[in-house]
């Protein structure tokens, strides 16, 4: 390890900092924006979008679903990863040095200025407005079936398991385990759920959460529900993508500032 001291001629690295967005080390860097758009967008369900024939349901009662599906919970759970990857990636551009006095405080200051700039185009705040117009293309029945759904006991057990589950509901699922449960029976079609959703679940749904939860998607408003949803999924991946590329536009002053300050500690 190299200690970089006051005064003295190496470098924090600021500038492979700085390069976080280039295309040489861009498709490892851009998880970031992989791992919260996971958790927004289904990819299957991007084919398609037909809207809903009635839309515009009230910002209220949309606001009432988030909440019952927890959606607010499973983006801030993903943008915490998120931060943690961040700075992950900070601390391996920098780990051939060691940082100390003036310079460690610079790169403390600078991991925070960071963070904020993530969180300020990408947390919650930003975003909520954004989610909620986006799910306003739904009919109120439409809101009105989803939030009575996750407001049930089985709903709400199943939103407790895994908070913003419908998003891993895309009609491709939903028709094969169909298939499966009409071809091999409900053992088969159980399995089949929960090895879907494994990835999304850490605790799996029980059978009768299971079939709770396929009933309502197979009804016939949960199928027009289905449909609408590739609409909202396009509106949220473009303005999460367009917000991803401001922040990463931030990344390469705010680094440059740094090590024209880091060169004059060197001086001094």
């Amino acid at each position: 390890m190299q200690d970089i001291a006051p005064g003295s001629n190496s470098g924090t690295g600021w500038h492979s900092i700085a390069d976080f967005n280039e295309p040489r080390r861009g498709s490892r860097h851009r998880l970031l924006c992989g791992i919260v758009l996971g958790w927004i967008v289904s990819a299957p369900a991007l084919a398609q979008a037909q809207p809903s024939p009635t839309p515009l349901s009230s910002g209220a009662s949309i606001q009432r679903l988030l909440e019952e599906t927890r959606y607010q919970k499973a983006y801030l759970d993903i943008i915490d990863a998120a931060n943690e990857y961040l700075l992950l990636v900070i601390d391996r551009a920098i780990a051939q040095y060691t940082p100390v006095g003036e310079n460690k405080r610079l790169v403390d200051e600078f991991k925070s200025r960071l963070v904020t700039a993530f969180n300020e185009e990408l947390g919650w705040d930003n975003m909520k407005s954004l989610i909620s117009e986006s799910y306003r293309q739904y009919s109120q029945d439409e809101v009105d079936a989803m939030t009575a759904f996750y407001a049930s006991e089985v709903g709400e057990a199943i939103a407790r398991k895994n908070p913003g589950l419908p998003q891993f509901l895309d009609k491709g699922k939903t028709d094969r385990w169909a298939a499966v449960r009409q071809s091999q029976g409900d053992t088969a079609f159980h399995e089949a759920v929960r090895a879907d959703l494994k990835s999304a679940i850490a605790d799996p749904l029980n059978d009768s959460e299971i079939d709770a939860m396929f009933s309502f998607w197979r009804s016939a408003v949960g199928q027009r529900i289905q449909s609408g949803w590739p609409a909202i999924c396009v509106n949220i991946s473009a303005e999460f993508h367009k917000r991803q590329q401001e922040f990463l536009a931030q990344m390469r002053p705010l680094a440059q500032e740094y090590e024209a300050r880091e060169q004059s500690v060197a001086r001094n």
